[in-house]
């Protein structure tokens, strides 16, 4: 998980400093004297992992933002990357699938059901008209 700088003419490259930017470990990376800041794990997977599908997300495998080493990394696509987080318990889910049934079965009107679950009002209609929570 760590980078290094290309050599120069009269040094070597050298492992770059990363530092956390919100929830994720960043490298400074400058080119014809234009600098700009890179997700170290998108460095990491691009150059080590395979992408034959084209996917947009870099998954950690293993939950660790600090843990950028390529064996930790994957491509994924955006569902892919929210089910790993659920899986993992990266996110909670709000409502139970019981909830969810309840809320579709509901005569209550929908602002009402919104403050009982304690969730917003485009959820409970999303629900209701099978957008969220059809399965």
């Amino acid at each position: 998980g760590m980078i290094q700088s290309l050599p120069r003419q009269m040094t070597k490259g050298k492992i770059l400093k990363q530092s956390w930017r919100g929830r994720y470990l960043c490298v400074d990376l400058s080119k014809d004297g234009y600098r700009k800041s890179f997700n170290v794990a998108r460095v990491v997977a691009a150059a080590w992992c395979p992408n034959p599908h084209n996917k947009p997300q870099v998954n950690h495998k293993s939950t660790v933002k600090s843990n950028n080493h390529y064996t930790n990394l994957e491509w994924a696509s955006y569902a892919l990357n929210s089910q790993h987080a659920y899986k993992t318990g990266l996110i909670k889910r709000k409502l139970t699938y019981e909830q969810a049934i309840e809320i579709k079965k509901s005569t209550l009107p929908p602002p009402e059901l919104a403050e009982v679950y304690r969730i917003s009002l485009s959820h409970v209609r999303n629900i209701k008209q099978g957008r969220a929570w059809n399965y």
